[in-house]
């Protein structure tokens, strides 16, 4: 299964996007320590995972893009965690060697027929890639830190970034009517800004 995804514009969302939600992480009292990498990758799942229940739910397109939002969101811990990830991306742009613009790239999912995942109807072929896209990205980034030729890796998680951008995207358009992932993330950091230090979590989490 292949998807095509516009490389300047998911490149632009990173390097736009990281920036905001650093600050916020760090005011907010969170870690972006690469010790912390296992932790923000489950919560990634859960974030998709959580896109999924408000559709079964029937809560409706104001609540799923909400839950996009919060993948879009917890999905830039990932660059904030590897700043030379922004650097790459700002790199791209500034050189116009925009690797991802208008390219195909093909997925480990296998949906059962061939077709564009533009075209898919059901969220839940969604959400799987999604979740299959989240799971590539914990590995590739563990063997980044661990192993293996650095830049090389390095492309490979910002690409993978992409992806998850432009399926979010997809979402966003195929089942709330709308492309502007860019309008969610503004609302929900918004709101995100106004919460509490640590958004009031037990201090028994950050303890264990």
């Amino acid at each position: 299964m292949q998807i095509r995804v516009d490389g300047e514009k998911t490149l632009r969302f990173i390097n736009n996007w990281s920036r905001e939600v650093r600050a916020l992480i760090t005011q907010k009292g969170f870690s972006i320590d690469k010790a912390d990498l296992e932790e923000k990758i489950v919560l990634l799942h859960t974030e998709v995972a959580e896109l999924s229940d408000a559709f079964k739910k029937g809560k409706g397109a104001r609540d799923e893009g909400q839950e996009v939002a919060d993948i879009l969101i917890r999905l830039m811990n990932i660059p904030c965690m590897f700043e030379e990830i922004v650097t790459e991306a700002r790199a791209l742009l500034k050189q116009k060697e925009i690797v991802g613009e208008n390219y195909y790239l093909s997925s480990n999912v296998d949906v059962g027929v061939c077709r564009e995942i533009t075209t898919v109807k059901n969220p839940y072929t969604l959400t799987f890639c999604l979740h299959e896209r989240v799971t590539y990205l914990g590995n590739i980034c563990f063997d980044y830190l661990h192993n293996g030729s650095p830049r090389m890796g390095l492309l490979s998680i910002l690409e993978c970034i992409q992806v998850i951008i432009a399926l979010c995207e997809i979402y966003s358009k195929q089942f709330l009517g709308s492309t502007d992932i860019e309008f969610l993330v503004s609302e929900k950091m918004h709101f995100n800004w106004s919460r509490p230090y640590r958004y009031n979590t037990d201090p028994k989490i950050f303890q264990a």
